[in-house]
């Protein structure tokens, strides 16, 4: 849907003009070099076409979900399937997130506030 709408265009143009990007799950997915293999753990039965090429706004692939019930074994199967094609791999837990600030990257812990 991004790319068929020019969602890529506008994303790059925005951090042009210093706009923030987040992404939780797919939106943080999508920011790395490749969705291949993402399928194994959530089937796009609704997209017309498959486009496997991310934004490269990052060069690894975000794993979300480590550890999750949900998810877990599905997204340790993507994991394997990236790396056998070379792709760097960052595992996410539902309470952590990455920062990207000047090139430096970051690994973090959600921290609720009340």
């Amino acid at each position: 849907m991004i790319a068929k709408i020019g969602g890529e265009k506008a994303i790059r143009e925005a951090l042009e003009k210093g706009v923030v990007y987040g992404g939780d799950s797919t939106g943080a997915i999508i920011a790395g070099p490749t969705l291949k293999h993402y399928d194994i753990a959530d089937v796009p039965t609704f997209a017309p076409e498959t486009i496997y090429e991310g934004l490269n706004l990052i060069d690894f692939a975000i794993l979300p979900h480590w550890g999750s019930g949900e998810f877990g074994q599905k997204v340790k199967e993507v994991e394997d399937e990236l790396i056998k094609d070379g792709f760097k791999t960052k595992r996410l837990t539902d309470k952590e997130y990455i920062l990207v600030e000047n090139g430096e990257i970051q690994l973090n812990n959600h921290v609720a506030r009340d």
